[in-house]
């Protein structure tokens, strides 16, 4: 926005002008990617209501295909991926507008059909957005696909990847950390996985790490403090054949690794607070084991703290905040943890099955049922619902929350709750 400003303006005018608008712009670009900013899943909106039925909606939409990538926003602009039902050799990216959740323009790219799991669906990893582009990641048979699309509904640039082998789709997400642009591709014996950084306004790799085939990963990379790299961020990615490791990504360096790690699956996000990393895998609908990683004593070689084998999510995410670590799982059972210690808080059942990762937004969980239950949780350490609401349909995919309001995304609608406008 600096950039309208005439030359004659003096430094210290410029520098006044732009610690006054960082902060606005910041917020009205606030949920660029799965989980919002950094991965986090936390808003600090106070704008949605916790307890809600339909006619508190600002407008519901029927998406009419299928697909569980969580919408994402930038200004007045909602992205979202979807596989059309009338044309399901298709999938499209769709834009949308936050006002009436009307199309203004939508992408189609077509794909050969490969085999997910049964819960999953051909439009399941959700696109990061900036100024530029929406970048669409997504796979056919046989390849890895990435588009960067312009806001006007244009392919700028595209990457393909041969080799696509995963016994459950694809899933991991596109992340922006910085000037970088970053992707995770793990897959089986046959598939050949990297981790890669690009450059997001040409598509070039700045660095690309060989992933050891063996097991593919599902997880969306997460985004910590590092002082001493020029974003002052790393990117730390894990699986079952790789364990967990910290990387710079403006080059892609090895900032640190904890390996070998698991011997299950990943799916949820790592998580961060009080200098702790957190990252959970499972099998069969449950969390099977875990792993705390003390990243404050020793950023070069970090100590485990604890593990956890039981009562953890497998493919929700789980929300770290204020030192403590809110394990929503997929049974319906909410745990909250002290991060550096491991100590159970408390432990209770809110019912109902989870895919969709919770959100904290003003202070509260969010959490959305495979049955179209939103239950909302009151965070700290006592346990006490603030809200319980129906939607109408079941919820697979993650909310979002952008300038107060909350978008959810449903099985066969995707609906605005909350903001400004609500009445």
């Amino acid at each position: 926005m600096i950039s309208q400003y005439r030359p004659m303006l003096c430094g210290l005018t410029v520098i006044a002008l732009a610690a006054s608008l960082l902060p606005a712009d910041a917020k009205v670009n606030e949920w660029t990617r799965f989980r919002g900013p950094d991965g986090t899943g936390v808003s600090d909106a106070t704008t949605i209501p916790t307890q809600f039925d339909e006619s508190d909606y600002n407008w519901k939409i029927e998406l009419d295909g299928s697909g569980h990538s969580s919408p994402v926003c930038w200004d007045d602009r909602i992205f979202l991926s979807i596989v059309p039902a009338d044309n399901p050799g298709s999938r499209e990216l769709r834009c949308l507008s936050t006002a009436d959740g009307s199309t203004i323009w939508s992408y189609t790219q077509a794909f050969e059909d490969y085999h997910n799991h049964k819960f999953n669906t051909s439009a399941s990893t959700t696109p990061a957005v900036d100024a530029d582009h929406i970048y669409f990641y997504s796979a056919s048979a046989g390849e890895i696909i990435l588009e960067a699309i312009d806001h006007d509904g244009k392919m700028a640039w595209n990457r393909r990847w041969k080799g696509f082998s995963m016994e459950h789709g694809q899933a991991a997400s596109p992340i922006l950390v910085g000037d970088t642009l970053v992707i995770a591709n793990d897959q089986l014996e046959d598939g050949g996985g990297f981790v890669m950084g690009l450059d997001p306004k040409t598509g070039k790799t700045i660095w690309e790490k060989e992933r050891r085939s063996g097991k593919a990963g599902y997880s969306t990379p997460g985004v910590f403090e590092a002082p001493r790299t020029r974003s002052g961020k790393q990117v730390v990615f894990f699986s079952m054949t790789h364990g967990v490791e910290g990387v710079d990504p403006d080059t892609g360096k090895t900032l640190w690794k904890q390996d070998p790690g698991f011997t299950f699956r990943s799916v949820g996000s790592p998580v961060y607070t009080a200098g702790v990393v957190f990252a959970t895998v499972g099998a069969g609908g449950g969390g099977k084991d875990s792993v705390a990683l003390d990243l404050r004593s020793n950023p070069e070689k970090p100590e485990i703290l604890y593990r956890m084998a039981r009562d953890i999510p497998y493919v929700p995410t789980p929300i770290a905040h204020d030192g403590k670590i809110y394990l929503w799982q997929d049974s319906g059972i909410l745990r909250c943890i002290d991060a550096r210690t491991g100590e159970t808080v408390y432990e209770q059942r809110v019912g109902g099955n989870y895919f969709s990762s919770p959100i904290l937004i003003g202070g509260n969980l969010w959490g959305m049922s495979r049955e179209g239950r939103v239950v909302v949780v009151k965070a700290g350490d006592e346990f006490e619902i603030l809200g319980e609401n129906e939607v109408g349909a079941g919820v697979h995919a993650t909310p979002a929350v952008h300038r107060g309001t909350l978008f959810i995304r449903t099985d066969t609608h995707l609906i605005s709750l909350g903001g400004a406008s609500r009445r």
